[in-house]
């Protein structure tokens, strides 16, 4: 999947994980 155009991927992994730290689980184990 495309997170971002013309951002870094592992960038909008860390944001998804900070949002969704309390309800899901991370992208990174």
């Amino acid at each position: 999947a495309v997170f971002a155009d013309g951002r870094d991927p592992a960038a909008a992994i860390a944001a998804a994980n900070a949002l969704l730290d309390e309800t899901a689980p991370r992208f990174e184990d």
